[in-house]
């Protein structure tokens, strides 16, 4: 098995509803940061990356048909490359309230390591994915708005949908070439159900 639809969108654009779409729409096990995998539970992947180590991608990917979040939002060009036929879909939302969002969900937990051993993998780990300062508002905004720009610049139109997931299933199911289902719109990890994901995710990384 291998990837044949990979989100590229950065964490707080719908990532999590993206994932539940796919998966009810016949294209997982969808990966996403939460999933027991090496990078979800470890800091083996990072570590991987930061060592300048190749990645194996079937490995990383194995028993999954999509996945959405990290690492693939950050690596598209890699996965793009090496998934050719696969389809790629950026979820995306207004700058500023990307940057609103993740304010108030991922970067208080992000700081709260700020005092503990894991401060400088983790500051390391956001400083890849966004920017040196990605605690500021400005560099934030500056880093996704690039982010999704070089994944438009990059990736071919025929392969590519950038897609809000308020939209629903009509442009996904259209680009995916699937029916749409009889059912609501799966949205999921809103700012009041954020607390419990990284809590599971800590969870993991602490027992491992």
């Amino acid at each position: 098995m291998s990837l044949s639809v990979i989100g590229v969108g950065l964490p707080r654009t719908g990532t999590s509803s993206l994932k539940l779409a796919l998966n009810q729409l016949g294209f997982g096990p969808c990966c996403q940061t939460t999933e027991p995998s090496a990078f979800g539970r470890t800091g083996m992947f990072w570590m991987r990356v930061f060592s300048e180590e190749a990645i194996d991608w079937d490995e990383i990917f194995r028993g999954y048909r999509s996945a959405v979040d990290f690492p693939s939002g950050i690596f598209f060009k890699e996965l793009s490359g090496k998934y050719p036929n696969s389809k790629l879909i950026l979820t995306v939302r207004d700058s500023s309230s990307w940057f609103d969002s993740f304010e108030r969900t991922v970067l208080p937990w992000v700081l709260s390591f700020k005092d503990s051993p894991y401060w400088e993998i983790t500051s390391k780990i956001y400083t890849t994915i966004f920017c040196e300062n990605f605690w500021d508002r400005n560099s934030m905004i500056a880093a996704y708005d690039r982010h999704n720009a070089n994944v438009v610049k990059l990736i071919p139109g025929e392969r590519l949908l950038v897609y809000k997931v308020a939209d629903g299933w009509l442009p996904l199911c259209k680009f995916l070439n699937v029916p749409e289902p009889g059912t609501k719109f799966p949205f999921f990890n809103t700012r009041t159900e954020f607390p419990a994901v990284v809590r599971e995710v800590m969870t993991r990384a602490i027992e491992d």
